[in-house]
């Protein structure tokens, strides 16, 4: 099964994780968030919007979601260099390829 592998930063909820302790992967299946060590799945059909989010030093995706078993609030960001949008660019094409659509 074809997919990919980001190592980031991400924040759920109140809690982030600076890089390297997040990763997100994706596959046509769903998304695959690892924060601290703990693994996050979220099926594709429970993916209700995907988006780009700035924060102050980098830009990020928004995974609103309805998995129960995933924090309500979801932003990886796959570059945390400032403000720079490569690395998100670069996650939305490779999203993109998977068949995920990644609104502006």
């Amino acid at each position: 099964m074809q997919g990919f592998t980001v190592t980031g930063a991400a924040r759920l909820d109140s809690w982030f994780a600076t890089w390297p302790y997040a990763k997100l992967s994706a596959d046509p299946v769903g998304l695959s968030l690892i924060f601290f060590g703990r693994t996050y799945n979220i099926p594709k059909g429970s993916i209700r919007r995907l988006s780009k989010s700035r924060n102050l030093f980098s830009y990020g995706l928004r995974i609103e979601h309805t998995e129960s078993s995933v924090p309500g609030f979801v932003v990886f960001c796959p570059n945390i260099m400032f403000l720079w949008k490569n690395g998100f660019n670069k996650l939305k094409m490779e999203l993109g390829i998977l068949g995920y659509e990644v609104a502006a």
